[in-house]
């Protein structure tokens, strides 16, 4: 029976991970190495365009979706 449990405790974990807000993040925002461009669900934005970068969030999962921008944005902020 043992091993069952273990699947289960694998694809709980995975299940878990997958809408664990800063991850979800993650997945759709990246950005270039040179910090020039920034990748948001496919869309590409050169940051140099912009005077300013506003990141507005509310509710529970706003820190930890702010802490995976900051993240992957780093500098640019």
């Amino acid at each position: 029976m043992r091993p069952a449990r273990d699947k289960l405790d694998v694809l709980l974990a995975a299940a878990l991970e997958a809408v664990e807000p800063g991850q979800a993040v993650r997945r759709a925002l990246s950005a270039s190495g040179d910090g020039e461009r920034l990748i948001v669900g496919g869309r590409e934005l050169r940051l140099p365009d912009y005077r300013r970068l506003i990141v507005v969030g509310a509710g529970k999962a706003s820190a930890p979706m702010a802490a995976a921008v900051e993240d992957v944005i780093g500098d640019a902020l």
